[in-house]
């Protein structure tokens, strides 16, 4: 399928897709773009990782999903110990629609990593959340060699030492690996509570287990080694980019000065403020009156208001949603120019503070729209209300694949764009058949054939795998009055990855309704809605065969 299907490359998507294979380049840092640091930087390290291997991008998508899938298999094994829901979170995971789906699984952009990705970190942490720590561990079973029972042996400190090593390096995994994901794209904030309350359930589980003062602090110590290694990677790809760039920032369009400075102009009480119009033309001009550093910069103001998003007026054409910070960066760009990082973040540093005051002054009117985080436009409660329908619509669509989803349709352009054999051969492709057929009993026509008939049985599965939830919920709640807590906990893990999905999907919801285009807001919100949910899924199911293999014990006994 991999092999037939294809990847596809859109080179005509200058602030997107071409703008992240530039950031492949070996000579990136040298790039005079006004958009080298517009978007994070991980996608295109990956990207530049295929380049030098040279290995078709066909294949490292596949490998990436065996890989996704084979994690999950094991850690879904460790965590219910039944090899035949591991063979099928395998199989389950391996032909996940999404990857034949035509923007989020084909398409050589970053959100075609993000579901494989999300699945690779969510194993991760189901095994970090069941390993026991080995300094916790002073005892094994062995059978007798004289009888069929076990005995209680000390374990060897060797050994101990030896597991310490092995849950260190899959706590580091894990951190790099968060640190990967949260790179990849600009919103990735929305994992760090997650991650946060793994960590914090593993410690509480440690510590009651652990007896003596330096064996609880070296116990603390491992747990929060995902934190420390996420927070180790993150600040070096700062330092890299401060090296290069001259600024500590994944990047400065949601992050630094100028995401701050962005972030004041939904926060001023404005009339004409929408879900649509983020920025309106009145809460510009307020926010440029109240600071003397950027009145420097008339030509700056006219140009937001002109140019570009607002042509030929910001009064004809307000800028729509987030659009405004692609507007501020090519407006920075044409004025105080972009290829000095460290001086624009200083100009708007010192305007922010400029800004900062007059809002405590009351010089400007903070308005008193809900707004949850600096990047997303304040909505009354009824605008937020509004939002629970068609964030619910996402949520079906996600789990049972009806609008929205597209199988891939796409091809490769046979092309002598520069944008497009610079990405080709960068992902290993033929300039000149960059749409082969490997196998001659097996089309493109086949292949999309085959996909949409995955899709309809991943329909029926869904819904099926849905139900036994529910019985997962009904049976662990049966094991709970018996005096059973663990089959409980695992239908807990599923509730709250499918109420995380929901948030994650409210926020999309949120975020997007400015483009008024379903396809855009499925796109956005597919790939991690559908790694939360099958996960949580997978863990329901296990939920159900734990509490059905305990009842069963309880009643031959």
């Amino acid at each position: 399928m991999s092999l037939t299907l294809h990847m596809w490359y859109a080179p005509e998507q200058r602030a997107d897709d071409a703008l992240l294979m530039s950031y492949s380049s070996d000579s990136y840092t040298q790039s005079t773009d006004p958009y080298r640091m517009a978007k994070n930087q991980a996608y295109g390290m990956f990207l530049r990782l295929v380049s030098h291997s040279g290995i078709p991008v066909d294949v490292v998508y596949f490998l990436f999903w065996l890989i996704a899938a084979l994690i999950m298999s094991f850690a879904v094994h460790a965590f219910f110990h039944n090899r035949w829901l591991s063979l099928f979170a395998y199989v389950y995971i391996l032909w996940n629609p999404i990857a034949f789906e035509d923007w989020s699984g084909t398409r050589v952009y970053r959100n075609s990593i993000i579901a494989p990705s999300l699945f690779i970190l969510l194993a991760l942490l189901m095994l970090y959340l069941i390993i026991r720590m080995p300094l916790l561990i002073h005892t094994h079973q062995q059978k007798d060699s004289s009888s069929t029972s076990y005995i209680e042996k000390s374990m060897p400190l060797i050994v101990r030492l030896v597991g310490c090593v092995l849950v260190l390096l899959l706590a580091v995994l894990t951190g790099v690996w968060f640190a990967f994901i949260y790179d990849v794209k600009e919103d990735s904030f929305w994992l760090v509570p997650m991650l946060i309350f793994i960590v914090l359930i593993k410690i509480v589980q440690s510590l009651v287990s652990a007896r003596r003062w330096w064996a609880r602090l070296l116990v603390a110590v491992l747990c929060l080694t995902p934190l420390i290694s996420t927070y180790v990677c993150l600040e070096t790809l700062r330092a890299n980019n401060e090296r290069d760039f001259g600024v500590a920032l994944l990047n400065t369009r949601t992050e630094g000065a100028l995401a701050e400075f962005i972030g004041y102009l939904y926060m001023v009480d404005s009339s004409k403020q929408t879900p649509n119009v983020w920025a309106p033309a009145d809460s510009i001009e307020q926010v440029f009156a109240v600071s003397p550093t950027l009145s420097q910069y008339p030509e700056m103001f006219e140009y937001i208001t002109s140019e570009d998003y607002a042509s030929p007026d910001i009064q004809e054409s307000p800028i729509l949603g987030d659009l405004i910070s692609w507007q501020l960066i090519n407006a920075v760009d044409a004025t105080i120019g972009m290829n000095n990082q460290r001086t624009v973040q200083r100009v708007f540093a010192k305007a922010n503070n400029e800004i900062r005051q007059a809002f405590n002054t009351g010089e400007l009117h903070r308005t008193s729209k809900i707004m949850p985080v600096q990047s997303l436009v304040p909505r009354t409660r009824q605008q937020i209300e509004q939002l629970i329908q068609p964030t619910a619509n996402l949520y079906m669509d996600t789990l049972l694949l009806k609008r929205g989803y597209h199988v891939t349709a796409h091809r490769n352009m046979i092309s002598s764009n520069a944008y497009n054999i610079f990405g080709l051969s960068q992902l290993n492709i033929d300039v000149d058949n960059p749409n082969p057929q490997v196998f001659d009993w097996f089309t493109f026509r086949d292949a999309r054939r085959t996909a949409s008939r995955i899709v309809s049985t991943y329909r029926t599965v869904n819904i099926v795998l849905i139900v036994i939830c529910a019985m997962g919920l009904v049976t662990s709640m049966i094991a709970v009055i018996r005096g059973r807590w663990k089959p409980l906990a695992n239908i807990g893990l599923t509730a709250c990855l499918g109420a995380y999905a929901f948030v994650y999907l409210f926020a999309i919801s949120w975020f997007t309704q400015y483009v008024h285009r379903y396809y855009v807001t499925f796109f956005y919100a597919y790939g991690p809605a559908t790694a939360l949910l099958s996960t949580g899924i997978l863990i329901g199911v296990g939920a159900l065969i734990t509490s059905i293999r305990g009842l069963y014990t309880n009643a031959t006994k």
